[in-house]
């Protein structure tokens, strides 16, 4: 072979060479273009690291059947445990409470005190401004009865205008914790005036009646209005002795700022109310979220509503299944 053709032959593959290294470049920029547009174009991937949750929610019906199931819980609660019958307003606090604790060592009894006024506060009701004159006594004595008959012979008001068998079942109950309420009656609006303004004017009516003028009657709202006057919270220390003060105090708040009935039977209610039970079931620890429901509901509807329990339950099932 000639030196010229070696040379054609030699600068002809230096040419393909060329060529293909240019094709390469080519197709390589041309897959990356492909790419970038599928890139730009393709779906957002779904988050495989994120874990499935396992709780689906609760169907409306479920949730709806829960809240019902409630609303009727509560509703037995309310209705056993508050004063029957249903032809007078509810009774609590509408003036200032000035509490007492006697028979216990000062600090527990400042304790006590404490305790039970900062429910009263949260409740809505109002303590008087020291010094004042108690009117809710917390007693704690191995002899109630003896304490409260001697008491009863040094101010014969003490138990108000009851009868006096009434007076001689509370001195002779042999119940852990004794409770006494006087309450007095108000005209729910301003005019009117109560009976011993009637007895002045020559009108002879029961002493449980208010004379209240401008007031029509309703099924709805009561005339008259009741209110705690003075509350006796008496607990028998010998059988006190598995309770602790903060038992005690809140036992007394519930039923002493509310006209709570002391048999009732609160069912599956969780309340401070069962800690005298016979039961063997654990006793409460204080006050649970169903009484605090319960007192806050009192003093925040319509005393004078006639339907002022139902409104109290209503209430309740909100604070407690919002």
């Amino acid at each position: 072979m000639t030196e010229l053709a070696a040379t054609a032959i030699r600068e002809t593959q230096v040419l393909r060479s060329g060529y293909l290294v240019v094709w390469a470049l080519a197709v390589l920029a041309g897959l990356s273009c492909i790419a970038a547009d599928a890139k730009a174009d393709a779906p957002p991937h779904k988050q495989a690291d994120q874990v499935p949750s396992t709780q689906s929610p609760l169907p409306e019906l479920t949730i709806r059947a829960q809240r019902e199931a409630t609303e009727r819980r509560v509703q037995a609660f309310v209705s056993s445990s508050i004063r029957r019958p249903f032809d007078a307003s509810l009774a609590r606090w509408n003036g200032p409470i000035c509490p007492l604790a006697v028979g216990l060592p000062p600090e527990e009894g400042e304790f006590v005190l404490a305790r039970l006024s900062k429910t009263a506060v949260a409740a809505g009701v109002r303590l008087a401004p020291q010094p004042c004159q108690a009117n809710f006594a917390v007693i704690v004595s191995a002899e109630p009865g003896a304490v409260l008959k001697a008491w009863y012979a040094r101010d014969y008001h003490l138990f108000g205008d009851a009868p006096g068998y009434r007076i001689d079942e509370l001195l002779r109950t042999a119940r852990a914790v004794r409770v006494w309420r006087n309450t007095s009656s108000k005209c729910a609006k301003a005019s009117g005036f109560p009976y011993a303004a009637g007895v002045r004017l020559g009108i002879k009516v029961p002493e449980t009646v208010m004379m209240c003028n401008d007031v029509e009657a309703s099924h709805i709202v009561f005339n008259a209005v009741r209110a705690f006057s003075s509350v006796i919270v008496a607990f028998d220390s010998s059988r006190t002795k598995d309770i602790n003060l903060n038992q005690l105090a809140d036992y007394a708040a519930m039923v002493g700022l509310a006209e709570i009935q002391l048999d009732a039977d609160a069912g599956s209610a969780p309340t401070i109310l069962r800690l005298f039970s016979a039961s063997d079931e654990a006793k409460p620890t204080g006050l649970s979220t169903w009484d605090t429901a319960l007192l806050k509901a009192l003093y925040r509807t319509g005393q004078d509503y006639k339907l002022q329990r139902s409104a109290i339950t209503q209430s309740m099932v909100h604070d407690i299944a919002p």
